[in-house]
């Protein structure tokens, strides 16, 4: 079981994968990541090593364009239990897309009826067949770096590693695999930071435009919509929350009373890249009060912060501050003694 939102934004395969329309032809997505280039996607193979595995043993130029090249006759629609497209199955089938022709490394995507790894309950879920090729250990490898960033040196088959990472061309894992075979691995620790870098970046735009969204807060004045897989992972309320037995599991909505929508927007920010992001519209106030109820102590220290620095160069400015410090410490003694009730 895997997140679409964790692999599409750390392999931009993945991404064109998941937006694709079961109902068409697949292309490759013309809406990528910013930054996400071919350029910068030939800048790697031509520093990387090749490492695609040959499924031939004949060096010949005719069983190498045999091996690589996959001919389709098939329209790209799977026509499953003899239903129409849109039309559930008896089987619990959906829409589905042969990708043999798209990709050496998927052979279909389908919609099922699957159990919630998470909720345990029957839902319509995206299953992915990956080619023949690609080996069960080496695979998981390759997962955990789309989820971490990290690759350990003392992997069994990095070749196979590699070959995948090409498959999907999740370039710098390839680099990864490179360093280790030249003793290079240090060099891995700047390779995860720069993940992680545009793992922030991806991730902060998937939320910005609802992309996978699969469930959608309401505070007072507006909706915003956010990733379970990636609030389950970062807040224990939230994990209690959509991972329990409580209603929003399973529910696509969750409203948060007396909370500004910029307020939630500042919450989900911090959980998704663990940094604090101001905006204009912000109640540091509010945002205080709301971290603690989430009990998120780091966004609340991270918040007074930055309203302690904001009073320090409003005072430089000469602007009466008083009025906003016992307001402040009144709102911090409340809350501590709501914190120190619930311990």
């Amino acid at each position: 079981d895997a997140h679409k939102i964790y692999l599409s934004t750390s392999s931009s395969k993945f991404y064109d994968l998941f937006v694709m329309d079961l109902n068409e032809d697949p292309e490759p997505s013309s809406e990528r990541f910013v930054g996400h280039t071919g350029k910068q996607g030939r800048e790697y193979l031509m520093r990387a090593a090749s490492f695609d595995i040959s499924e031939s043993t004949d060096d010949s130029p005719a069983n190498h364009s045999s091996s690589n090249l996959r001919a389709s006759t098939s329209d790209g629609i799977l026509k499953l239990n003899g239903s129409d497209n849109g039309a559930q199955g008896k089987s619990g089938f959906r829409r589905g897309k042969i990708l043999s022709s798209w990709s050496r490394a998927f052979v279909s995507i389908q919609e099922e009826m699957a159990e919630d790894p998470i909720t345990y309950n029957t839902r319509l879920m995206t299953v992915v067949r990956m080619d023949d090729s690609v080996q069960r250990d080496a695979f998981g490898a390759v997962m955990r770096y789309l989820y971490v960033g990290q690759l350990d040196e003392n992997e069994k088959d990095l070749m196979q590693i590699a070959h995948i990472a090409e498959l999907l061309e999740v370039f710098d894992l390839r680099m990864m695999v490179a360093n280790i075979l030249n003793n290079e691995a240090f060099m891995n620790q700047e390779i995860t930071k720069a993940f992680h870098v545009r793992r922030a970046n991806r991730v902060k735009e998937c939320l910005a435009k609802g992309t996978f969204s699969d469930v959608v807060f309401k505070p007072d004045d507006g909706t915003i919509c956010a990733h379970k897989p990636l609030l389950i992972s970062s807040c224990d309320w939230m994990a209690a929350m959509f991972g329990g037995p409580f209603v929003e599991s399973s529910t696509k909505e969750v409203s948060f009373p007396n909370t500004s929508k910029s307020c939630m927007r500042a919450v989900l920010e911090y959980l998704y890249t663990g940094q604090f992001c101001s905006s204009p519209d912000l109640d540091c106030m509010e945002l205080i009060v709301l971290a603690n109820r989430l009990c998120l102590p780091h966004l609340v220290a991270l918040t007074e912060q930055y309203t302690v620095s904001g009073l320090f160069e409003a005072a430089k400015q000469a602007v009466d501050i008083d009025g906003d410090v016992l307001l402040y410490l009144e709102i911090a003694q409340v809350e501590n003694t709501v914190t120190t009730g619930q311990h």
